[in-house]
């Protein structure tokens, strides 16, 4: 059994700890902008590489890179599977009739057609190659005489392609370096459940209210959550403990294990997590990026100064639900308006100017073209002296009076390795009247995809 494993690693001491400063994704960025179309790949503007021609008796016209699903940092995304198309437009320059020879790539796919070209008349070639890992996928066309002798048009591009890659992780990746790795002696059935562990509960104890909550770091698509890689993948699991005895209980942390289960559902890599905790129900908060592929939607935006006149020069920026991301950013004309182009989805925003206090912080919708006003604020002249406040209580131990219900959270960031099956326990150790009662706790089993860009 999974659970059963983690918690044997727990209790021998095995699991190596993972700290927060260690599941950062190792990207060598210093803060990576989340921008999903910059304006230079919009319309496959990419630079042409066009050496000089003889006589250009045909000339290449256009080029096209399509197949993909969308694009982010500049990367082209899709699935595995996905055929990617290099579409190269050729024209006859001539008032006569021209044999000529198209020798077009994608990648390693090499295509060549012998074309005879009416006066005058366009033709349209095109390579396909399947998406099956990210890469710099290499992309070049040349049309030259029927013979090779004469080179008449060619231009070379470059494509970053990314995959949404939807595979467990496969047990070639087994074992993972500083993990605790096992084999299972049976196959375990996967489920993706919140459920409790061990079985059964003692009737002085109860579980409820256990979810998973993907707090920032991961993008939805069809369905299905993917790993940023250029952020932490920051989680968020609830429950509600409840003590239905008529005694205290006394409640004390005991791990917090995580595990990844391979294809196989017997190959198994887990660790220790040292997650933060806190007090406090199932979230409502937005978790994780949908990512859309309708078009984008403008907003344009008036910033006004506190007495409503318009504000020239103010800068307006679109930032993720939780503000740390700057996705796009505006500076007003002299009418005080400016517009922020982006895919649809989530965003706040505010406006802010040297002298004034930044606007209120304003959720947005981008699902279709609307107007918008933000207020700067007054600058603060005086500084409040704040009012101290005592340090929370920890969360646990935690003695459960009779009948009380205990909620409180725990955040973790996935570790690089951690994607496909994964399961989290929280073990707790429960004791009543100072004898042990019950160790155990909430088990969560999720999945999560990789995000692969070159």
């Amino acid at each position: 059994m999974l659970p059963e494993s983690m918690y044997k690693s727990l209790d021998e001491g095995r699991l190596p700890k993972i700290y927060p400063s260690k599941t950062y994704a190792d990207i060598g960025l210093e803060h990576v902008k989340d921008v999903l179309r910059l304006k230079d790949s919009v319309g496959n503007k990419v630079a042409l590489v066009r050496p000089l021609a003889v006589r250009k008796a045909v000339a290449i016209t256009g080029s096209k890179f399509t197949g993909y699903r969308t694009i982010l940092r500049n990367a082209y995304v899709g699935k595995s599977g996905d055929k990617l198309t290099y579409e190269v437009d050729y024209k006859n320059q001539l008032n006569r009739p021209t044999m000529a020879k198209i020798t077009q790539k994608i990648g390693d796919v090499q295509g060549i057609m012998n074309v005879l070209f009416m006066p005058g008349a366009p033709y349209t070639f095109t390579v396909q190659k399947g998406l099956v890992d990210p890469a710099s996928l290499q992309c070049s066309a040349e049309v030259t005489s029927e013979l090779g002798y004469f080179k008449y048009d060619s231009i070379s591009q470059t494509y970053n392609v990314g995959v949404f890659d939807d595979r467990y992780k496969p047990v070639s990746e087994y074992p993972v370096s500083g993990a605790d790795n096992v084999v299972l002696d049976i196959a375990y059935s996967w489920n993706v459940q919140n459920t409790v562990y061990p079985t059964p509960l003692p009737s002085e104890l109860s579980f409820t209210n256990m979810s998973v909550s993907y707090k920032s770091g991961f993008i939805l698509f069809e369905g299905k959550r993917y790993k940023d890689p250029a952020v932490n993948n920051t989680v968020r699991v609830y429950a509600s403990i409840k003590n239905n005895s008529s005694t205290t209980l006394h409640v004390e942390n005991w791990g917090f294990p995580l595990s990844v289960l391979y294809d196989d559902n017997q190959h198994v890599s887990q660790a220790q997590l040292s997650p933060s905790f806190g007090v406090g129900t199932v979230s409502t908060e937005i978790y994780g990026r949908k990512m859309f592929f309708q078009a984008d939607a403008t907003i344009t935006f008036t910033v006004k100064y506190p007495d409503g006149t318009v504000a020239p020069n103010a800068t307006v920026k679109a930032m993720d639900m939780w503000e740390t991301t700057t996705y796009a950013s505006a500076v007003t004309d002299a009418n005080g308006r400016c517009s922020i182009t982006l895919p649809q989805g989530d965003y706040m925003v505010h406006a802010e100017k040297s002298g004034y206090s930044p606007s209120y912080s304003t959720y947005y919708n981008f699902s279709q073209d609307m107007t918008a006003e933000l207020w700067l604020r007054q600058a603060t002249t005086t500084t409040p002296t704040p009012t101290p406040t005592a340090a929370p209580a920890p969360v646990f131990p935690k003695d459960l009076s009779p009948g009380e219900t205990y909620s409180y959270y725990a955040e973790f960031n996935l570790p690089t390795w951690a994607y496909g099956k994964i399961g989290v326990a929280h073990a707790l150790k429960v004791y009543k009247e100072g004898m042990p009662l019950y160790f155990g706790g909430p088990f969560y089993c999720f999945e999560v995809f990789r995000l692969r860009l070159p």
